[in-house]
């Protein structure tokens, strides 16, 4: 059974703005997050911080706008993987993987 996590041992009202900063900034990296920590007096491990945002993250209900969003996302990769079953001939999948993930690389810069 997994202990407690560090993150739960830093002050609440630091603990309460991560939660807050990570929910309103979805952009930030788990390296952004860790040196915000930092500047607060609070070092934490990637690793427990990456754990306790995931939890954070699972624990929280989606909006219809992320919902639908997610929908689309999902939609694209596999229309992706669709293209580019049709590019590969043969059956390495590997090469099925990289050419759709290429794709959807390309369709995000778009």
């Amino acid at each position: 059974m997994a202990g407690k996590s560090r993150v739960m041992a830093i002050p609440e009202a630091v603990r309460l703005e991560l939660s807050s900063r990570a929910a309103k900034l979805p952009h930030l990296t788990l390296d952004d997050h860790a040196a915000w920590l930092s500047e607060q007096g609070c070092a934490i491990s990637r690793s427990a911080l990456g754990r306790y945002l995931k939890a954070q993250r699972d624990s929280m209900p989606l909006t219809a706008e992320q919902r639908e969003f997610r929908q689309a996302e999902v939609l694209v990769r596999l229309r992706c993987l669709e293209v580019a079953s049709s590019l590969i001939q043969g059956g390495d999948n590997q090469e099925l993987i990289r050419v759709s993930k290429e794709l959807f690389g390309w369709v995000q810069a778009g």
